[in-house]
């Protein structure tokens, strides 16, 4: 399972990354995932990643021990592979069952990948998923776009929101123009302080600007069911590691309901799109 960094960079080079934990959670997320690598032509990388193991005063594991969260994490991966060519037949797809921390390893892995997929168990709210997420360093520390998949939606909302907590996201505003091509819908701007510069969308896309400096309203527009992507910037989320931040955090995205995708400010690779599985 240990296995060396450049080896880790090199297995989620142009892949569409995506995490498993055996939860039920991964019966959302392992499609969403595949149809997006299926969609874009790209390869599909299952990755399932067991905690760094206790040793004894000699620095030894437990043989058997290990081989037990060995087996169960065997137990996932494949779990997760077949239901990603389930929901994609024909699509390439590799698995790799890890050790080591978690953090760590999902930064190696997502060094040169396209897009990182993570689910939660909790559907209904952003508020148990985001501040740990980003506590942890994943959202705001990996170098692709991070998906947050909390559930399935039988209804299209018919746009993707862009939140621009600061003026200069230009990478927010290009993520977010992508996928609102993608997808066929429109683009909504928000600006939480100034506008600033104005980045140019595309005249294919309809697109809205909105400058929200009310709370409220900027809450109710993030939890509005119209949305079927909300669009923010890693930056944005670094406040979580603070008290103070985390509490701002869950009040801002309490209620969101729909696929969340956290930016870096720094987007190089091609974003894939984040549509939803077939029948969906």
């Amino acid at each position: 399972m240990p296995a060396a960094r450049s080896e880790l960079v090199e297995r989620g080079s142009g892949a569409v990354v995506v995490g498993v934990s055996g939860s039920e959670s991964d019966l959302l997320t392992v499609p969403q995932a595949a149809f997006a690598a299926a969609r874009e032509g790209a390869r599909l990388l299952v990755v399932h990643v067991v905690g760094s193991l206790n040793r004894d005063a000699d620095g030894d594991v437990d043989e058997t021990l290990l081989e037990r969260f060995a087996a169960a994490g065997e137990a996932v991966v494949e779990r997760g592979v077949a239901l990603a060519r389930a929901t994609a037949p024909g699509l390439a797809v590799d698995d790799a069952l890890l050790s080591g921390d978690r953090v760590g390893v999902l930064r190696a892995v997502t060094t040169r990948a396209l897009r990182l997929y993570v689910g939660t168990s909790e559907t209904s709210s952003v508020r148990p998923m985001v501040p740990g997420l980003v506590t942890a360093g994943i959202t705001s520390d990996v170098g692709c776009p991070v998906l947050l998949v909390r559930g399935s939606r039988t209804e299209r909302g018919g746009r993707v929101l862009a939140y621009l907590h600061e003026a200069d996201e230009r990478a927010v505003v290009a993520f977010a123009e992508h996928e609102a091509r993608a997808l066929g819908v429109s683009l909504t701007i928000v600006y939480r302080g100034s506008i600033g510069e104005v980045w140019p969308v595309g005249e294919d896309i309809a697109v809205t600007r909105l400058l929200v400096p009310q709370q409220a309203r900027a809450h109710r527009l993030l939890a509005s069911p119209r949305n079927d992507l909300l669009v923010v910037a890693a930056s944005d989320l670094r406040s979580a590691r603070t008290a103070e931040g985390a509490t701002s955090l869950r009040q801002r995205y309490s209620g969101t309901a729909c696929l969340v995708a956290v930016v870096p400010e720094e987007q190089s690779a091609v974003p894939l799109s984040p549509l939803p599985p077939p029948g969906h």
